[in-house]
């Protein structure tokens, strides 16, 4: 389980855990299925470009 609060969603989560992550594509090229119990993303296309710190 990604998230103990059900009202937020794992993107969301997941992009304030990893600040480097942005979509690799535009926000309207992305596509959904939707069916009467789900509905859910056919791909999610991410970068991720890493933090770096110096020590």
């Amino acid at each position: 389980m990604v998230s103990a609060r059900p009202d937020v969603p794992a993107v969301d989560v997941l992009v304030h855990r990893l600040p480097g992550l942005r979509l690799a594509v535009p926000a309207d090229g992305l596509s959904s299925t939707a069916s009467t119990w789900e509905a859910r993303l056919d791909s999610l296309l991410v970068e991720f470009a890493a933090q770096t710190t110096a020590v």
